[in-house]
């Protein structure tokens, strides 16, 4: 369980596979993770910028934030997705 919430203009990095399952909400700013599995395996609640390198994003994401594909890895979503801040692939590939 437990849940992360990413507030203020900052950037926050996550980096290595984390296990928490109570969702993440992005308040404000920009919210990076090298890996899908960074994100652990709640539903993600964006309001500012989701960066993510590669994996499988097996999350949903919501919000009126977007969605920038990092890295020159593979991403895919497979999530019940319904966000709708736009989605950039600033390197890499998006499935």
């Amino acid at each position: 369980s437990g849940s992360l919430v990413k507030t203020g203009t900052g950037v926050l990095t996550l980096s290595g596979d984390n296990t928490y399952s109570g969702g993440t909400t992005i308040s404000d700013g920009t919210l990076i993770a090298d890996h899908a599995d960074s994100l652990g395996s709640g539903d993600i609640d964006n309001s500012g910028v989701l960066k993510v390198g590669e994996g499988e994003l097996k999350n949903t994401l919501s919000g009126s934030g977007s969605l920038v594909k990092t890295g020159t890895g593979e991403l895919t979503l497979s999530g019940d997705n319904t966000y709708s801040g736009g989605t950039t692939i600033s390197d890499g590939t998006l499935i």
